[in-house]
């Protein structure tokens, strides 16, 4: 092997041995600043450009007020709602405890009558012709049971019977043979009975025609004209009331004062009929007139079944609900109690007002945070609010209000607790959540007004969710 260098080695290096690569000076670069007086990037590459972002608009004062304000109605509109349902349930319990106190009240009075009768007459003396007890009390239960007769008229009849009975009840030949009148011997005398002609209907007398002669009844009086042509025979069984016609005017402003004081209770077949009654010439209810005396009816209650009892100076009247008149107190109604279907629609309103506080302040935060679902949010919630605060207070209101009339109206004992006294606390008035819901009622006006203002319009108009 020849050690000629080949055309691609250098001179001096073994054969095989790689050529050197020559190393050439650099030259430095000046470095030229550039005009904004920073340094070029390396490599020579142009600075980098980002996209500048545009900035942020700032949120109104008013935009910041209306989402506070609305975060601080909404803590209220909480507070409201609690407050509303506990008073709610608050008078209702309260309610049916007032209601079982009077009923116990009413249970503890046997179901007697809530005024002392009228005095009875005194007793009438058995005549030389007439029938004694207890005979005289079975033979008026069966002219009774023949034709119903009103309890003054019993009273008559009795009285007729104890001093001419023998003589009404038999023939001509049984006072001689010294009978006595029978029982079952009444329905075979009586041929007829009915009702004379009278201009008041309500003092119509009564009639028997009897084979003996013919009987009439009145209240004040008795009378029997014998079918054999001897002298009449008349009875009269006066009792305390002292019995006056009233002026129409008088009469009037007894009704007036009867339908006041009934609450509701008095219906109008009840009121014709006491019309009817204080308008006969011999009514017994009104006595004569004084200066001083309290207006008539003093008091009215109602009975069950729609009975009411009226409570005059000279007696008491109990009318029966179709306007009849009856012989004895009717038995106390049952205690009134807070309506349950208006406490339901009340405490659904409550639930409702809660849930619509929390949308309030959820509402609030979206408007702090710039959200357009913040002013959707407030505009739903003034559209709800505004209805569910109108069902709640008109549904306490009828809830309170009828149950204080009602209250007010029924008194099965002298001194009831009325609407001052004895209802216990959290009792609430019907014109409290009236004011309540009043004051409720500002912002959702001031929601629409401030969602339709300029500031907020454009605030969520620019750009925002």
């Amino acid at each position: 092997m020849s050690d000629v260098p080949t055309p691609h080695q250098p001179p001096g290096f073994p054969q095989g041995t790689p050529r050197p690569v020559p190393v050439l000076p650099v030259e430095p670069r000046p470095v030229l600043p550039i005009s904004d007086g920073s340094l070029p990037p390396p490599y020579g590459w142009p600075a980098a450009t980002m996209p500048a972002m545009p900035p942020k608009a700032a949120r109104p004062s008013a935009v910041t007020v209306f989402g506070a304000a609305s975060i601080v109605v909404a803590f209220l509109g909480i507070i409201g709602s609690v407050g509303t349902g506990l008073a709610a349930f608050a008078f209702y319990v309260n309610g049916h405890t007032v209601s079982t106190r009077l009923a116990q009240n009413v249970a503890a009075l046997g179901q007697s009558p809530l005024f002392a009768p009228d005095p009875p007459p005194a007793p009438v003396e058995t005549g030389p012709d007439g029938v004694g007890q207890p005979m005289r009390g079975a033979l008026v239960n069966v002219f009774n049971r023949i034709r119903p007769l009103r309890p003054p008229r019993l009273e008559q009849l009795d009285a007729m019977l104890a001093r001419h009975g023998r003589i009404v009840l038999l023939t001509d030949r049984g006072p001689q043979a010294g009978k006595e009148p029978q029982v079952e011997n009444v329905r075979n005398l009586v041929i007829d009975h009915g009702e004379l002609f009278s201009t008041n209907r309500a003092a119509a007398p009564q009639f028997f025609a009897m084979q003996t002669g013919r009987l009439e009844l009145y209240d004040d009086r008795a009378v029997f004209y014998p079918a054999d042509g001897t002298p009449t025979l008349r009875s009269s069984l006066v009792r305390g009331p002292v019995r006056r016609a009233l002026p129409e005017a008088e009469v009037t402003a007894a009704v007036n004062q009867a339908r006041t004081l009934a609450h509701g209770a008095l219906n109008e077949a009840q009121e014709s009929a006491l019309t009817t009654l204080l308008s006969a010439p011999d009514q017994k209810l009104i006595g004569p007139p004084s200066p001083n005396a309290p207006a008539e009816p003093s008091l009215v209650t109602p009975g069950a079944g729609g009975a009411v009892s009226l409570h005059f100076s000279q007696g008491n009247l109990y009318l029966g609900p179709r306007g009849e008149v009856l012989g004895a107190a009717p038995p106390p109604a049952p205690p009134p109690t807070p309506n349950t279907g208006a406490f339901v629609t009340v405490m659904a309103a409550s639930l409702a007002g809660f849930a619509l506080a929390i949308t309030l302040a959820v509402a609030g935060v979206q408007v702090l945070r710039g959200s357009r679902s913040g002013r959707r949010l407030h505009l739903v919630w003034a559209g709800l609010k505004v209805p569910v605060t109108i069902v709640g207070v008109m549904a306490f209101w009828w809830m309170a209000s009828r149950f204080y009339d009602a209250m007010a109206g029924f008194a099965p004992a002298p001194g009831p607790p009325g609407k001052s006294g004895g209802m216990g606390r959290f009792m609430a008035e019907p014109w409290q959540p009236a004011v309540l819901a009043a004051v409720s009622l500002v912002y959702p006006v001031v929601v629409v007004l401030a969602v339709r203002s300029q500031a907020i319009r454009e605030h969520f108009s620019a750009g925002h969710e």
